[in-house]
């Protein structure tokens, strides 16, 4: 709930999906920043990593796990 309103109070939308998407992403940083101490924000930021690296990961497996058609 509390996301939703900071997107909703984000700057006025673009109508460009991607554009809009960064600002959200841009107004829950500057919330994080101001409300978590240094040592949660870098805690936060160690999970996006995490979560990246994780999603890497599971992408190559997938990928290499998928029969290749021949042309």
């Amino acid at each position: 709930m509390a996301t939703a309103m900071m997107i909703d109070s984000a700057q006025t939308q673009t109508g460009d999906f991607l554009t809009d998407i960064v600002r959200a992403a841009g107004v829950i940083d500057s919330r994080l920043r101001r409300m978590l101490t240094p040592q949660q924000y870098a805690m936060v930021q160690d999970l996006m990593l995490a979560t990246r690296i994780t999603t890497i990961a599971r992408d190559a497996l997938e990928d290499r796990a998928e029969p290749t058609v021949a042309a």
